[in-house]
């Protein structure tokens, strides 16, 4: 405890009040009342209360630091681990180098002492037996067929043979086919309307979804009947900055999109900067063709509030957009446009 430089004994008590009620845990708010009563000695009270404080804050941040011998200690070794294991791994490399040059020395030393296979002298001398020198095939069904004898057969040798024109081929209804066979027919008409199905999983992801959101704006379109925007009203809140950006950082926009914005921007950012409106709640409204996508409410707890709110967008929604800033009664105070783009 550093005790403050003073001579008055009643600062002295607060100073040591304030730190022993801190030692306790107790807030400022248990300070008695013959010390609130002095400004002076409700001061040396805060003083007190506050450095035992930053005695244990500043007692935690040494403890959460590890001393530097055992930060070295670990690094070194680390850095010893690192160079066993890359020696480890070029000693196996050399090994198995080693081998292999070894193995092809060996193959080599054996191929010059014994003569290859292909090097051995062919007979040009055909064999007496033609069916002794041609392997012997595997008999099929076609090769019984042959050998059976003609004076089984049913067809008479002397009848000319007349050639048989292809017919027609015969259209049968469902109901004269057998149900067995109706369902290779419902195959057969379910793979001849597939491939118009097979050019939507050509489509990445992105772009069905992409197609989805269209199908849906466009039966969305039809249904829904489009309202006017609504009229600017004046308030006493004031709007000092707005501006679209692509990501914000630090409460701050990292970029500023014009009024124009292209198809990369998946997901938009709307920025403004609010005065006088402390503890109210104002609204921003995202409005597509004068439908409304959003309305995010933002509440301000200062007198000058940084605040934004986004929206993702998607190829299907191109177009006319207008952001709508509202106030607590959610009429419009300031209205903002963009084009979105492919």
């Amino acid at each position: 405890m550093n005790t403050p430089e003073t001579a008055n004994a009643n600062h002295h008590y607060a100073f040591k009040k304030g730190y022993r009620m801190a030692m306790d845990g107790k807030p400022l708010s248990y300070m008695p009342s013959s010390i609130k009563r002095d400004s002076e000695m409700r001061k040396y009270f805060q003083q007190g209360w506050g450095q035992l404080h930053e005695e244990v804050a500043a007692s935690n941040e040494m403890e959460a630091k590890p001393p530097w011998r055992n930060r070295f200690a670990w690094f070194l070794m680390m850095m010893l681990a690192g160079i066993g294991t890359a020696s480890l791994m070029i000693s196996n490399i050399n090994d198995n180098k080693t081998e292999q040059q070894h193995r092809i020395d060996q193959s080599l030393f054996q191929t010059d002492k014994t003569p290859s296979q292909e090097s051995k002298p062919v007979s040009l001398k055909a064999s007496t037996s033609p069916k002794e020198a041609l392997p012997k095939l595997p008999e099929t069904p076609s090769d019984k067929i042959v050998f059976i004898d003609e004076s089984l057969s049913l067809i008479d040798p002397e009848m000319p043979v007349e050639d048989v024109k292809p017919s027609k081929p015969l259209k049968l209804d469902k109901e004269s086919i057998p149900p067995e066979n109706q369902l290779l027919s419902t195959k057969e008409e379910s793979t001849q309307s597939k491939p118009e199905t097979d050019s939507l999983t050509l489509l990445s992801e992105q772009q069905r979804t992409d197609l989805a959101a269209s199908q849906q704006e466009k039966q969305a379109a039809k249904t829904a009947q489009q309202q006017p925007l609504a009229k600017i009203l004046d308030s006493g809140i004031v709007i000092k900055a707005a501006q679209f950006t692509s990501e914000i950082k630090n409460h701050q926009p990292t970029t500023t999109m014009s009024n124009v914005v292209p198809k990369y921007i998946r997901k938009l950012y709307f920025f403004t900067q609010i005065a006088n409106a402390k503890d109210l709640t104002i609204y921003h409204r995202w409005i597509y063709q004068n439908r409304v996508m959003a309305t995010v409410p933002l509440k301000i707890t200062s007198p000058l509030y940084r605040t934004w709110s986004s929206k993702r967008l998607t190829s299907a929604w191109k177009g006319q957009w207008h952001v709508e800033v509202l106030n607590q009664q959610k009429n419009v105070i300031a209205r903002y446009s963009f084009c979105y783009i492919e």
